[in-house]
């Protein structure tokens, strides 16, 4: 299958050129583009398997800073240029690509540049996914094979030779020239040789082994020795363990340079290959080896230098990368080891108590734990009565990047998209905001929706994810957003969203306060009317936001987010390291992270956010068990870091409540069971603690729920049956817990289970307008 190519290059001439050898060699090209800026939304969103990137571009970004953020995609690069200076190569290897083609080039060693890459890339996502998911647990591929340690002689590239700010620099007194193909001058003596990056030269040509010995260590390298054989070559690689390996491929000897390479692929020293032969069939058997490099004889000074340096610093990068994602890996595997105690601890503890009151007939243990949180759930409603601190203007209102991660949304996505682009939030007539779209994978026809949506709305950026990065979960959807966003403010919808015109003009000035890191609107339900199911959804969501988030929001500015509406600032987005892809519920880890930093999170009930309420029970319960087993997973991974976190008490316990609540209204609802059960006469209990607990213990429900409703200006008569309705609707929670411990023991890995959205299309536009009052709704 032919390969997907982007070119980026700002001379229309050179830019053709390139497109018509990389046709003649069979790739297809999705588009030639001038500018770094245009180079990262096209990148994001066609998910070529190589871009082609010029260094040196028009406009404000330039083809190293374009790169960090395709790179971030892991989508890989192979640099493009026609000359350089150290500190532009220094730039280039703090992002480092797989290539780096001095123009001009010729067409044979740019197939085998894109050729050696596509293969080093394959063989990285094949080791990813080996950590992630190991088959046979023997070991965990090339890169990155040293799992509890660094490798005896770890990659050691110095920037402080490349660095100019750096004091070391002042032994630097050359530049790289391109135009003359040669070196004017080299650093020398700068550090000792045991710091200097080593390399071995396997070449079986005397003369030209010395010759390139000589011009390596000129460059600044350590070159101990060469070797004529491929059997030499592995002796000698495996004891001294070099950073690198120049490898001829025609060697004396029964073993050649590609045979020696591939027998040294477990050690993980990055190999570039040296040749005077560069046919199709020679490449072919080299790339299976995942070289870093390829110099076909004979090469100038400045070809090595670059191709040495982006070999060494692109090494790095790739062990740098793995041993992030193998530590992540071992620290989620801890987190479920930590989730399964925690659920098998909290069961043991309910079937005890459970047994303890049928066999002795006695709920009084019941009675006193559910006293707390019941009057802390009637403190919520009590301080939810208070008025909110006001929002203060920006003097001049940030630039919002809105983000929308979409699965399988072909439903729901236009609406969504068509009633963010309405928004009036402008600055001079100019958009103070974008759209961002993250099609992870979607398998229906939400790319060709997009596609239409982007004819109509230019500015829309659409990032898209392939397999295997796609279906890991929501955080990694938006963490690739991320990379694409202008913005110093986040907004974060899901596919579903629909808002008002005003709603960032509303929302965002809640940010502007010392310490507030994030805020969350009001959720409600548009499709509410469509059944029983639905009404309860926006009875709930009405609880949550007019009592509970309020009520935090009083107590300090603790309010969490959720989803759907949720705004954070980019810089404490970065600094918690962004969206946790493992986490099941990343809104709820976030709010978390947030806190434990000392961060406030406010809540903004004037700002609505409209969402589809899920219409059927099954589809529903799916989506209550992900939520309720992101909320037990947080609360057992997080609850020994909350309480060692440097944060006030309050804060502390407003956490530790949030996490507990879900696990407590539970143990509610068994309360009323056990009412039911006695009023009925079927089972008679003895209920030992005094009148006033039992009784606070049994009507703390009520207070929140009434509350919840009179905001949203329901009548009396409604008040009170909605009331009874939610009541016998809270009933779901006993078989939830059941199904979400028994989900969470079993579980190995974590995935996005996102919640269905088929798209209501009978919504009266009056009721997000809000010309339809709200006792006629609710």
């Amino acid at each position: 299958m032919s390969s997907d190519i982007l070119v980026v290059e700002d001379e229309h001439i050179i830019a053709m050129d390139i497109k018509l050898k990389l046709e003649d060699y069979g790739y297809r090209v999705l588009g030639i583009v001038s500018d770094g800026e245009d180079a990262v939304k096209l990148a994001a969103e066609l998910r070529p398997d190589i871009v082609l990137m010029d260094i040196f571009l028009k406009g404000d970004i330039d083809g190293i800073d374009a790169a960090k953020s395709i790179l971030a995609l892991e989508i890989p690069v192979i640099y493009l240029t026609a000359h350089s200076d150290k500190v532009t190569l220094s730039r280039a290897t703090e992002n480092p690509a797989s290539g780096y083609l001095v123009k001009p080039f010729e067409p044979q060693k740019l197939y085998n540049t894109i050729e050696v890459t596509l293969e080093r890339h394959r063989k990285y996502l094949e080791e990813i996914d080996e950590i992630e998911n190991p088959t046979h647990g023997s070991r965990n591929g090339k890169v990155g094979v040293y799992m509890d340690g660094e490798r005896p002689r770890a990659c050691t590239l110095i920037p402080e030779l490349l660095d100019p700010a750096s004091p070391q620099q002042e032994n630097f007194k050359g530049e790289i020239i391109y135009n003359g193909d040669k070196i004017v001058q080299t650093p020398v003596d700068a550090v000792e040789d045991d710091l200097k990056p080593v390399i071995l030269v396997v070449e079986d040509e005397e003369i030209t082994a010395l010759d390139i010995k000589f011009r390596l260590e000129k460059l600044g390298y350590c070159v101990p020795e060469t070797v004529r054989s491929g059997e030499l070559a592995v002796q000698k690689a495996c004891n001294a363990q070099p950073d690198l390996i120049l490898m001829d491929i025609v060697l004396d000897g029964e073993m050649d340079g590609i045979e020696a390479a591939e027998t040294l692929m477990e050690l993980d020293i990055p190999v570039i290959y040296l040749t005077a032969y560069a046919d199709a069939e020679t490449v072919k058997r080299a790339r299976k080896t995942s070289p870093y490099g390829y110099l076909v004889k004979p090469f100038e000074d400045a070809e090595l230098y670059t191709t040495v340096e982006m070999a060494l610093s692109k090494h790095r990068s790739d062990v740098e990368n793995v041993a992030k994602f193998q530590n992540k890996i071992r620290e989620k595997s801890d987190e479920l080891k930590i989730e399964k105690t925690g659920v098998f601890f909290v069961s043991a503890v309910t079937i005890s108590l459970a047994a303890y009151g049928l066999l002795t007939r006695s709920m009084t243990w019941l009675e006193y734990l559910l006293f707390i949180p019941a009057m802390y759930g009637v403190l919520l409603a009590v301080v939810s009565l208070k008025k909110q601190s006001p929002a203060a203007a920006f003097d001049e209102m940030p630039f919002v990047s809105i983000m929308i991660p979409a699965h399988n949304e072909e439903f729901t996505i236009a609406r969504c998209v068509k009633t963010l682009a309405q928004l009036d939030y402008y600055i001079e007539d100019k958009r103070n905001y974008e759209i961002i779209v993250i099609n992870d994978g979607s398998t229906d026809n939400t790319a060709d929706v997009l596609g239409e949506l982007k004819k109509e709305f230019k500015f829309m950026k659409i990032v898209t994810r392939k397999p295997p990065r796609s279906g890991k979960g929501k955080g990694y959807v938006l963490n690739d957003g991320l990379e694409l966003c202008k913005g110093e403010i986040i907004a974060v919808f899901d596919a579903d969203a629909r808002i008002e015109a005003d709603f960032l003009k509303t929302i965002i000035p809640y940010l502007n306060e010392d310490g507030v890191e994030g805020v969350q609107a009001r959720v409600r339900m548009y499709n509410r009317n469509e059944n029983l199911l639905t009404a309860m959804q926006e009875i709930e969501f009405a609880i949550f936001g007019n009592v509970i988030l309020r009520a935090k929001d009083v107590m300090g500015k603790n309010a969490f987010l959720g989803g759907n509406g949720q705004i954070a600032t980019k810089k404490a987005i970065k600094e918690i390291g962004g969206w946790d892809g493992f986490a099941v519920t990343e809104d709820l880890n976030m709010s978390v992270k947030l806190i434990m930093n000392g961060y406030k999170i406010r809540y903004c009930g004037e700002a609505v956010v409209y969402q589809e309420a899920v219409p059927q029970w099954d589809l529903f319960f799916r989506q209550r068990i992900r939520w309720a087993t992101g909320n037990l997973e947080t609360l057992f991974v997080y609850l020994t870091k909350i309480m060692n976190a440097p944060i006030p008490l309050y804060k502390k316990i407003n956490a530790i409540e949030q996490l507990f609540f879900l696990l407590l209204i539970a143990f509610v609802m068994v309360g009323y069971v056990v009412f039911i059960l006695q009023i009925g006469n079927i089972m008679q209990f003895h209920f030992g603690a005094p009148v006033a607990v039992g009784a606070l213990s049994t009507f703390a429900f009520f207070p929140s729920l009434f509350i919840g409703l009179y905001r949203e200006k329901a009548l009396p008569h409604v008040i009170i049956y909605r009331s009874v309705e939610y009541w016998a609707y809270c009933l779901y929670l006993l078989p939830l817990f059941f199904a979400a411990f028994a989900g969470m023991i079993t579980r190995k890995e974590r995935h996005w289970a996102k919640t269905h959205h088929s798209g209501y299309e009978d919504m009266d536009e009056d009721i997000i307008s809000g010309s339809q009052t709200d006792s006629e709704i609710v």
